[in-house]
């Protein structure tokens, strides 16, 4: 699916939020988030920036697109910047982060405790929190192992494109990643059977667009919540029959490699070259799916799709956003924290548009992917 970025209208029930639209990032994770430093780069490549989609029309900058903005360059990079709000659910044991950290102050005060496979009303605690904030109009769910692919600007660029949610609800037809609900109790598995429940599993690290994350929010069903982490987004959505407006791509967002050896734990990696990179943005979800990432990168790179609140200005002229397909990867996983350095390096070194077109193989060298070359 191709799009082309217009004017962002969140719908917030029963109101209209008419401002700047952001991405909610929600980190649930054990405790520290050890790939801090990667992130902080990250999110100083969005300082100042506004979303053009405010104004679309206008060459000129308007007050009601900066006036309730503020240029904070002298705050953290979560705080200088205005494409993205982040949440951060640790266990509620964790005694915070450094002081020094850019995720102080990002904790959630309500933590539930969570474990493997069983981080449901985690999720459903993270995205109710975001949801009381009108400017979220899409809800990325990430770990501690999870890592952007792309520059701030292209991912924002990306979501805000995108009508559907990106995980798969149970979706006719759509690839299945399992039907085995081994870390679920009897009795679940009965009443899952008994109302007909989808079983088809989707990934936990899904993105919601608002309409979906507002009824997640309003839908606290103790045995939904009980479901694991894998079954439980598919499962809301699927209960009020929203299965086609969302990607039917059970591995969301996020790039994962699998091993036949290991069926439960994706592949760690300590190290990421500029090759791996590239070879994780073309996915691995759909035949015949192209990701245009080159041409994403490029376009994210033209100063018209920003204003700046440092200059209270609109930076060039507008253009719309191309859009890559809705299945292409925008986050990897996991990411070892011995592994930052090289991929921090990978990932702004890759922001100039390779040439030439890449294979899809394995990044382990094994049998090429049948799939599209870009």
């Amino acid at each position: 699916m191709r799009a082309q970025v217009a004017v962002v209208l969140v719908l917030t029930g029963d109101a209209a939020w008419a401002g700047t639209a952001k991405v909610a990032l929600l980190f649930m994770t054990y405790g520290d988030l050890p790939l801090e430093r990667l992130w902080r780069r990250w999110f100083e490549g969005a300082t100042g920036l506004v979303y053009r989609g405010c104004q679309p029309e206008s060459s000129e900058a308007t007050s009601e697109c900066f006036s309730h903005l503020e240029a904070e360059e002298n705050h953290s990079p979560i705080a200088s910047q205005h494409l993205f709000n982040v949440y951060v659910h640790p266990k509620p044991d964790f005694p915070g982060f450094q002081p020094d950290s850019i995720f102080t102050g990002y904790e959630l005060s309500h933590r539930v405790d969570s474990r493997w496979a069983f981080s449901s009303t985690a999720m459903y605690t993270l995205v109710h929190a975001a949801v009381h904030n009108p400017s979220n109009a899409f809800f990325v769910l990430l770990s501690e192992a999870c890592v952007p692919l792309y520059p701030a600007t292209v991912v924002y660029l990306q979501l805000v494109s995108e009508p559907r949610s990106r995980l798969n609800a149970g979706c006719a037809g759509a690839p299945e990643f399992g039907k085995n609900v081994h870390h679920t109790s009897d009795s679940v598995r009965r009443r899952l059977d008994e109302e007909a429940v989808s079983w088809v599993k989707s990934a936990t690290w899904a993105v919601l667009n608002r309409k979906h994350a507002e009824i997640v929010s309003r839908t606290h069903d103790d045995f939904l919540l009980s479901l694991p982490d894998e079954w439980y987004l598919s499962t809301v959505l699927y209960t009020h029959n929203l299965q086609n407006e969302t990607t039917c791509d059970w591995q969301g967002p996020t790039y994962q490699e699998w091993t036949a050896a290991d069926t439960d734990h994706s592949v760690t990696y300590h190290s990421v070259t500029l090759d791996m990179l590239r070879r994780m943005r073309l996915g691995s979800s759909y035949v015949g799916v192209v990701c245009d990432w080159e041409a994403a990168i490029s376009q994210a790179a033209d100063p018209g799709r920003f204003g700046d609140t440092r200059m209270q200005k609109w930076r060039g002229e507008a253009r719309a956003f191309q859009a890559m397909n809705d299945t292409c990867p925008l986050f990897m996983r996991k990411l070892a924290p011995d592994g930052q350095a090289s991929f921090m390096a990978a990932l702004w070194e890759g922001e100039l548009p390779a040439a030439g077109n890449l294979a899809r193989k394995s990044l382990h060298g094994g049998k090429a992917r049948k799939l599209v070359d870009v």
